[in-house]
């Protein structure tokens, strides 16, 4: 079973960041010191530094510095909430083997309370302690949990689909290796209700984000 719920994201606003290239980065368990500075040196604004990279601060007043900058830019409106809930298509175009490819999917809320969601490997108490204390200080979830669901008869996918069909992405951004990052905002209660009755019965599976699940 996996229980979904629309929720009010939250997204940089691209009148004050301009470029969201320059502000988006890697996984952060793929930030290494270097890779951190740089990210720093292309934004004022950069989601780094609020989520850091995979060294974790040896300091955890770092966790409450963070977790104030997150604020100020709430504050300041270099982030903004949608105002009222929405599932988000998020799409990547990527090239493999000569050819462009799309993986599409949406972004939704999860009941862990009432959702049986099945992983497939160990986890290390490190990572899940510095993920764990960010959350703590700034509540809010900076990285997505990837999960996979069988649907042969693809109806959320496709009512995700019909959904965007024609319109441009509210979000659009390309990281270091050329991927295209699309993203479209759906507030459209037939649609969100047809990926939740989908999903309701099926069995979520965890092909990435181990340590922010667990």
């Amino acid at each position: 079973m996996a229980v979904i719920h629309p929720f009010r994201g939250i997204r940089y606003n691209l009148d004050a960041v301009g470029d969201l290239s320059k502000v988006v980065t890697q996984p952060y368990d793929r930030i290494g010191p270097k890779e951190e500075e740089e990210y720093k040196k292309r934004s004022p604004y950069n989601i780094v530094r609020v989520i850091g990279g995979k060294v974790p601060p040896t300091d955890d007043a770092e966790y409450l510095r963070r977790a104030e900058t997150f604020r100020e830019w709430l504050a300041d409106g270099i982030l903004v909430q949608d105002p009222e809930p929405g599932i988000y298509a998020y799409w990547q175009r990527f090239e493999w083997d000569g050819k462009t490819h799309t993986r599409k999917g949406f972004v939704a809320l999860i009941d862990l309370r009432e959702s049986g969601v099945k992983a497939h490997e160990r986890t290390l108490k490190g990572p899940k302690e510095d993920r764990l204390k960010l959350l703590r200080a700034c509540e809010a979830n900076f990285g997505h949990v990837f999960l996979l669901y069988r649907d042969p008869s693809l109806t959320a996918s496709k009512a995700v689909s019909e959904a965007i069909a024609g319109k441009d992405p509210d979000m659009r951004a390309t990281d270091d290796f050329g991927n295209e990052h699309l993203l479209w905002r759906i507030t459209d209660l037939g649609v969100i209700e047809a990926a939740k009755e989908t999903l309701r019965p099926l069995q979520a599976y965890i092909a990435d984000g181990h340590h922010r699940f667990e």
